[in-house]
C-alpha cells in the first residue's frame, strides 16, 4: 500500500505520469494532488481523494469518461477541496465501488456527473463536515443506483444526496436514508428542482431538526421500509414538494417531528401501519394542503402525548382509511379538522385516554363501526373515550354501533347520523356488547 500521485494532468493508463513512474494498484491511496487526471481504464485502488498528501497540494480531480468500473474499497472516494470524482460519460454506464464522504477541508462536493447514461455506486453516501460539502451532487443523469446508505453531514447544506438540476431522473437506493446532525438543512437527500423518480428499499429517519427528504418540485416517491420522524428534534422524515406522489410500503412513526408533512397538493398512499409519537408529541402523518389526497391501507393508532395523533388532517380533499383507527393513551388516532371527506372502512375504536377519531372540520365523515373505550369509568384516572367525537354539524355516517366492554359510548358530540339501511338492532348477552 502505497502514496500515488500524478507528475502532471494526463491518462491515468499512462505510467510516465505518476509520480514513480507505475500505475496505482490495488490498496495504494490515490492523490489527485492538484492536477487532473482523466481515468481511461477500468482500476482499483485503496482510496481516491484530492484532500493534502504530506507535502502534496490540495485539489485537483479525477475525471471518468466512457464505461468505466472504478473501485475505491478501502478509503472510498474523499473531497479535500473541489470536486473528487466528475463523471461524464454520456450514454454509457460507469460503476462505483467504495464509499463517497464530503469534505472536511472546504465546501465542496465529492461527486457530480453529467451525461444520459447510468451510474451505480456500491457503496455508502455522507454528506461532510463543513457547510454545503455534499456527499454525491446529480446535475444531469437518466439513472442513478446507490447501493449503500445515504446520510446527511454535521453542517448546515451538507447534504447527502444533492440534485441541483432541473432533468428526469430515477434515483434508486438500496439502503436507509437519514439526515445529518447539524442544527439545519443537513438533509439526507436534497433536490432542488422536480422531475425525479424516487426509489427507496430501505428506512428513512429524520435526526434532530432536518429533514431526511427534502424535496422541492414535484417528485414521485416510492419508499419500501419505514418512515420515522425525529427522536431529538422537530425534523421530518419525508417533505416534498407540490403535485408529488409518495407511495410508502411501511410503517409511518411520529415523533418530535413528523414521519410525513404535506404542505402542498399531493398524493399519499401508504401500505403499512400508522403510529403516533410513544414519548413525543408530533403526529405520524400531517396533512395541511386542501388539495391533498391520502389512502392508508392499515391501521393507525394514537400515541402517548397529547398531541401526538396517528394522523392529523388540517386540510385535505379526500382521506381514505382501510383499517382500524385506535386512540393512544392520550394521542387520537385521526384528528379530522379539514373539509374534504374522511372514509374509515373498518372501526374506530376508543383508546386508553383519547378518541378513536376526534371530528372538528366541515367535511363529511363515515365510518365502517364505532366501538366505545374498553377502559371508561371502571378504570381509574382513565377518561372516558369513544370511538368518534365529533364536534360540528356536518354529516356524520356510521353503519354499526358498538359499545365498549365497560359499557362507553361509541360516538359522542353532535352527530347527524345517517343510518345504512342494513343497519340492525342486536342485543346481546352482556348488554355493553350491543351492537346498533
Amino acid at each position: 500500500m502505497a502514496d500515488k500521485w500524478p507528475a502532471a494532468n494526463g491518462n491515468w493508463s499512462s505510467a510516465a505520469n505518476w509520480n514513480d513512474g507505475t500505475k496505482p494498484v490495488a490498496g495504494d491511496d490515490v492523490y489527485a494532488d492538484g492536477k487532473t487526471v482523466t481515468i481511461d481504464e477500468d482500476v482499483t485502488v485503496g482510496s481516491i481523494r484530492n484532500t493534502q498528501r504530506t507535502s502534496g497540494t490540495v485539489g485537483g480531480g479525477f475525471t471518468v469518461g466512457g464505461s468505466r468500473t472504478v473501485t475505491a474499497n478501502v478509503g472510498g472516494f474523499i473531497a479535500g477541496s473541489g470536486s473528487t470524482l466528475i463523471v461524464t460519460n454520456g450514454a454509457t454506464p460507469t460503476t462505483l465501488n467504495g464509499n463517497m464522504v464530503g469534505s472536511s477541508i472546504s465546501g465542496i462536493y465529492v461527486h457530480q456527473h453529467s451525461g444520459t447514461g447510468s451510474l451505480t455506486l456500491n457503496g455508502n453516501v455522507t454528506g461532510g463536515s463543513v457547510t454545503s460539502a455534499s456527499g454525491m451532487l446529480v446535475s444531469t443523469y437518466a439513472t442513478v443506483t446507490i447501493n449503500g446508505n445515504v446520510t446527511g453531514g454535521t453542517q448546515g447544506s451538507a447534504f447527502g444526496l444533492h440534485k441541483s438540476g432541473g432533468e428526469v431522473l430515477t434515483i434508486n437506493i438500496n439502503g436507509n436514508v437519514s439526515s445529518g446532525t447539524a442544527s439545519t438543512s443537513s438533509h439526507g437527500i436534497q433536490f432542488n428542482s422536480g422531475g425525479v423518480t424516487l426509489n427507496i428499499v430501505g428506512d428513512v429517519t429524520a435526526i434532530a431538526n432536518v429533514n431526511a427528504l427534502n424535496l422541492a418540485g414535484t417528485n414521485t416517491v416510492n419508499v419500501t421500509g419505514s418512515v420515522n420522524g425525529s427522536s431529538t428534534n422537530g425534523g421530518t422524515g419525508i417533505s416534498t414538494g407540490s403535485g408529488s406522489t409518495i407511495n410508502v410500503t411501511g410503517n409511518v412513526t411520529g415523533n418530535l417531528g413528523h414521519g410525513i408533512d404535506i404542505q402542498t397538493t399531493q398524493y399519499l398512499t401508504i401500505t403499512g401501519n400508522v403510529f403516533g409519537a410513544n414519548t413525543n408529541s408530533k403526529a405520524a402523518i400531517a396533512l395541511n394542503n386542501s388539495a391533498s389526497t391520502c389512502t392508508i391501507n392499515g391501521n393507525i393508532t394514537g400515541g402517548a402525548n397529547s398531541s401526538a395523533y396517528g394522523l392529523w388532517a388540517q386540510n385535505a380533499t379526500s382521506v381514505v382509511i382501510n383499517g382500524n383507527v385506535t386512540g393512544g393513551t392520550f394521542g387520537v388516532g385521526v384528528l379530522y379538522q379539514a373539509g374534504g371527506s374522511l372514509t374509515v372502512n373498518g372501526n374506530a375504536i376508543g383508546g386508553l385516554g383519547a378518541n378513536g377519531i376526534s371530528s372538528a372540520g366541515s367535511g363529511a365523515v363515515f365510518v365502517n363501526r364505532c366501538i366505545g373505550s374498553d377502559f371508561g369509568s371502571g378504570s381509574s384516572g382513565i377518561s372516558a373515550t369513544v370511538g368518534l367525537s365529533h364536534a360540528t354539524q356536518n354529516a356524520v355516517r356510521c353503519k354499526y354501533f358498538q359499545c365498549g366492554s365497560r359499557g362507553m359510548w361509541p360516538v359522542f358530540g353532535p352527530v347527524l347520523i345517517d343510518l345504512q339501511t342494513d343497519t340492525s338492532f342486536q342485543t346481546r348477552t352482556n348488554p355493553s356488547q350491543s351492537v346498533f
